[in-house]
């Protein structure tokens, strides 16, 4: 039984990639880390135009309020932009510790 809590966790840790992670990964790493957590988001020409951005993790992060990053840089639509936006976001609130009061 141990082990399997064990086990649990460890893929749980795994599972989440801090902040510092994604600031380290590559544009063809930060590709692959988006199409597992958003499959349908990078296709066809939004990919290659995705791709052809060259989109290091720490730029995607340092862009959670700029949707206009993702439409100017990478030729994105608005729609698409605004996701990615949101997942920059998610990642960041995920990775950051809660300073929330009561």
């Amino acid at each position: 039984m141990d082990t399997f809590q064990e086990h649990s966790s460890k893929q749980a840790s795994q599972a989440e990639n801090t902040e510092q992670e994604i600031e380290e990964m590559d544009p063809d790493e930060l590709i692959r880390f988006i199409q597992r957590k958003r499959p349908k988001l990078l296709r066809g020409d939004r990919l290659e135009k995705f791709k052809k951005a060259a989109i290091f993790g720490a730029s995607f992060l340092s862009h959670v309020d700029d949707v206009g990053f993702f439409q100017k840089t990478c030729n994105l639509p608005p729609g698409l932009s605004d996701m990615l936006v949101n997942l920059a976001r998610e990642l960041v609130g995920r990775a950051m510790p809660c300073t929330c009061t009561t």
